[in-house]
């Protein structure tokens, strides 16, 4: 008797299987349309920690516009260009994330500025280090010992002010 209902298990698990396709498949539409907005930003190849906007992935620039000599000639234009765009934000430090010396825990607030505020920043912080007698280094790298106040130490990694500083001093 139970060779006669081989055939009527395999009709019961082939209907049971089609109703769970049919009416599972409907999950992937809700997951599609709870995914929200796109990233800003997505990674360049394979490397994650290197990033750019979605709308650059595989069309990004291979050399500067005409007349950019250095990197702060990139920065002043992108301070005029986006001055109204987010350009740096920072949030609070609350400490180490459950006592893991590792991590760092920050609060949910970001706190922006814009690219033109940025640039005023920059050229605020430029102003001051000539005004204290800073000059540029020279222009041909050596191991030669320096003549000129032309070097800077910084002890910071992530902060604002480091951003600010490497701005100027590109």
């Amino acid at each position: 008797m139970s060779l006669l209902l081989v055939p009527l298990k395999w009709l019961l698990i082939a209907i049971d299987f089609a109703l769970f396709t049919l009416s599972f498949g409907w999950i992937k539409l809700l997951k599609k349309l709870a995914a929200g907005k796109p990233l800003r930003s997505v990674p360049v190849a394979d490397d994650p920690s290197h990033r750019v906007r979605t709308g650059y992935k595989g069309n990004l620039m291979t050399e500067p516009a005409p007349g950019v000599e250095t990197l702060f000639d990139i920065s002043k234009e992108s301070f005029v260009k986006y001055g109204s765009l987010k350009c740096m934000g920072t949030r609070e430090y609350i400490g180490q994330y459950q006592g893991n010396p590792k991590v760092k825990e920050f609060g949910p607030n970001v706190k922006w500025r814009t690219f033109e505020q940025v640039g005023e920043e920059v050229y605020k912080f430029g102003a001051a280090l000539r005004a204290e007698g800073v000059v540029p280094a020279p222009k041909e790298a050596s191991l030669d010992k320096f003549q000129t106040p032309c070097s800077l130490a910084i002890f910071e990694n992530t902060c604002k002010f480091l951003q600010v500083c490497l701005f100027v001093v590109s």
